[in-house]
């Protein structure tokens, strides 16, 4: 989760604070552009605030029949356009037609879910709209100029322009790079020699230089087989525990494959395709024949595994138990190579838990590994590197011109193939909807053209420019912009009254809790002491406000090329995801999951 996620729930909360504090004042019209809205939705005008107070019943107490304290009707107002508004919108997710002692769920949600049935125009939530909108707010912040923040220091305020200027050229520099650059594409070109993935061909089968290939690879945005993420399972450990996953390149490249070879006369167009890619940004060379044969005969063997089997188990297992099952890498020395590398303090241990939900499937990786010549892993990496999803926005006009030439004729293809459906658990992380058929999922994945020639966009296209750049700002340096954010659009009044309503909530927690007869005093001491215990986030943290902190958590982060930009964020944004690992971090940077 990115800090525009969280940025925009407190405000939310406490703009509805703000207007649940007080009737509105004079009508509310709940007219709207939407007619759906004003079929389903009415004023109550049997609802009353106007008395001298208003008796209401606890539901929640053991005595029904005991009635609260009274409501002070002298309690200031909020008419502000902002609080009318904001209660139209809440109004009209209700239907006060619906009495709510007989059905409160349908008379608090009962407008929003006939709307939804009856209107799929508007599909968007209130968080999306606000999503959108702290989107805009940001850019403006971004392509405005630096504002001195009188309430720091003469130091800190030095810290802060220096910020502001790093994030401002970042993405400046984003906006303005020129994407399909000629090729020969000499940025990624050398990127993939760098990696000198052919350099030791006669010992990369060897487990320890396999291992340490897959660390460089995964800590340069290349996922070839496997990664991970940390998971809560409080159910099982009280640590945060590793997940293994497959990576999302490999399953749709196994896919696609395998539509591939059900149509044999696309298998030559296929090498050829993939030759005219991989000479593009390596260069010709004389045994290129040989190489994409060797592609294609891994993509062949992986595509078999997906294809043939049917992954519905899962394990837990420790880090050693992890080692001696799937021998294919030193899982220790992988795992404390990326550790190191984003500088986790989590000790890797024999005992660390591991959650596999595909075991199946890594016992099949781990046989085909050990089968594969060194050749065929060393050119398909080359090819994991050079053809990543990650680099759409990137690729020469010739390229993305090669790539849907050849999407379109694999979506030429007939037969019942064309239906087969993406199932089962061990596709379900991707978020594939089983109704998408496999060609339709490859089309939508693997399209890469862009409408529109280098430099020449609509308002539109600005428009998804602005937003694509404001995602790389937001793997690459989420604190600094989380910082500028809430500098320029957070009410620490907010946080203040926000805390206040929280220390509230557990206080009556506390109390009502303690006066339930059904609850014996073991079981009361437990609650109050669980909810005493609670910790709560607002807004944001304090060390964000920091701009000697955010100096030197980028200080060191340099990108020289628009390549460099989105490779880093992939990389970066891994590591702000693995941070949930360490204990010792008080403050994670928002991260995209």
């Amino acid at each position: 989760m990115n800090f525009k996620k969280i940025s925009f729930i407190l405000p939310l909360f406490c703009l509805n604070l703000k207007v649940f504090a007080g009737p509105v004042v004079g009508e509310v019209d709940l007219s709207s552009d939407n007619e759906s809205d004003n079929e389903v939705f009415s004023v109550g005008e049997d609802i009353d605030l106007s008395g001298d107070g208003v008796k209401i019943v606890d539901i929640f107490s053991d005595d029904e029949s005991t009635v609260t304290d009274i409501i002070d009707s002298t309690i200031e107002e909020c008419s502000s356009e902002e609080c009318i508004q904001t209660s139209k919108r809440i109004l009209n997710k209700m239907d006060i037609s619906i009495n709510p002692c007989d059905d409160f769920y349908h008379f608090a949600c009962g407008g929003w879910e006939s709307k939804a049935i009856s209107n799929e125009i508007d599909n968007k939530n209130e968080f999306e709209k606000l999503s959108e909108k702290v989107d805009n707010e940001i850019i403006e912040i971004l392509k405005g100029e630096y504002k001195v923040d009188e309430k720091l220091s003469q130091e800190d305020q030095e810290y802060d322009e220096k910020n502001y200027k790093k994030v401002k050229d970042i993405f400046n520099f984003c906006m303005k790079s020129e994407s399909n650059e000629s090729y020969p594409n000499e940025h990624l070109k050398n990127f993939v020699k760098n990696l000198n993935i052919t350099e030791n061909l006669e010992t990369l089968k060897e487990r320890e230089s396999l291992t340490k290939m897959m660390t460089k690879l995964q800590l340069n945005g290349v996922e070839p087989f496997i990664y991970f993420f940390p998971d809560r399972q409080p159910s099982i450990s009280k640590n945060v525990i590793m997940t293994l996953y497959v990576s999302e390149e490999m399953t749709i490249h196994s896919y696609m494959h395998y539509l591939i070879k059900k149509a044999p006369k696309i298998i030559p167009l296929y090498k050829e395709f993939i030759k005219n890619i991989y000479t593009s940004i390596i260069g010709n060379r004389p045994d290129i024949d040989l190489v994409v044969d060797k592609i294609y005969e891994t993509e062949n063997k992986i595509s078999e595994i997906f294809i043939n089997n049917n992954f519905e188990d899962y394990e837990y297992l420790t880090l050693k138990q992890l080692n001696e099952k799937y021998t294919f890498i030193n899982w220790d020395l992988y795992l404390n190579n990326i550790f190191e590398y984003y500088n986790l303090s989590t000790i890797i241990n024999s005992d660390m838990l591991i959650y596999n939900p595909l075991p199946k499937l890594y016992e099949e990786i781990n046989n085909v590994i050990s089968e594969l010549s060194a050749d065929n892993l060393a050119y398909y990496f080359e090819w994991n590197a050079i053809y990543m999803d990650i680099l759409d926005d990137y690729y020469s006009s010739d390229i993305l011109e090669e790539s849907d030439k050849f999407i379109e004729l694999l979506s030429t293809i007939n037969g019942e193939e064309n239906e087969l459906h993406v199932d089962g658990t061990y596709i379900s992380q991707f978020n594939y909807n089983k109704s998408n058929s496999l060609v339709n999922t490859i089309k939508k994945k693997y399209s890469k053209t862009k409408s529109k020639p280098n430099n020449s966009y609509t308002e539109d296209e600005n428009s998804d420019k602005d937003n694509i750049c404001l995602n790389y700002i937001y793997k690459t340096l989420p604190l600094t912009v989380s910082k500028y954010y809430v500098s320029n659009y957070f009410d620490d009044n907010n946080k203040v009254i926000v805390k206040q309503m929280i220390n509230n909530i557990k206080e009556a927690m506390i109390i009502r809790i303690n006066k339930m007869e059904w609850l014996d005093e073991e079981t009361k001491e437990y609650a109050m002491k669980k909810v005493s215990k609670m910790k709560e986030s607002i807004g944001y943290f304090d060390d964000i406000m920091n701009p000697k902190k955010i100096y030197q958590e980028y200080e060191n982060l340099n990108i020289d090329n628009k390549l460099d930009l989105i490779i880093k964020s992939k990389v970066l944004n891994y590591g702000s995801i693995l941070k949930l690992f360490d204990d010792t971090i008080s403050v994670y940077p928002y991260v995209n999951i």
